[in-house]
């Protein structure tokens, strides 16, 4: 999902964003450390709890996914080497940051509405 460089969430979800972990820059912060806490391969979500209707990131280390834990998906970093390291090499932070110019916020926007949705008490 690669959308437009430079954009940021907006609507519903950027209010979600904003209440969960006290505004953008502090989710991006939150994701990147947990991103970069990874020990090994594996992958870093932002999701949406069904069940309290709240966000929250997750890393996953190997093959690890939010599905098996009941959580729905909206926004996934590949942190396994293939996915970087012939660009990057060791350097995992300056691939996130190539990564967060990459997002397509519309599209998780969609996906946070649609799960909402579906996932309404």
């Amino acid at each position: 999902m690669i959308g437009p460089p430079g954009t940021r969430p907006a609507g519903a979800l950027l209010a979600a964003i904003e209440n969960q972990f006290g505004g953008f820059e502090a989710f991006r912060q939150q994701f990147t450390a947990s991103a970069l806490g990874l020990a090994a391969s594996g992958w870093t979500f932002l999701v949406l709890d069904p069940r309290t209707q709240g966000l929250q990131v997750l890393s996953l280390p190997d093959n690890g996914s939010v599905l098996p834990i009941g959580k729905a998906g909206l926004l996934i970093c590949d942190l396994w080497e293939h996915a970087y390291y012939l660009k990057y090499k060791a350097d995992t932070a300056a691939y996130l940051e190539a990564f967060w110019s990459l997002v397509d916020w519309n599209v998780v926007g969609e996906r946070y509405l649609a799960f909402r949705t579906h996932f309404a008490p």
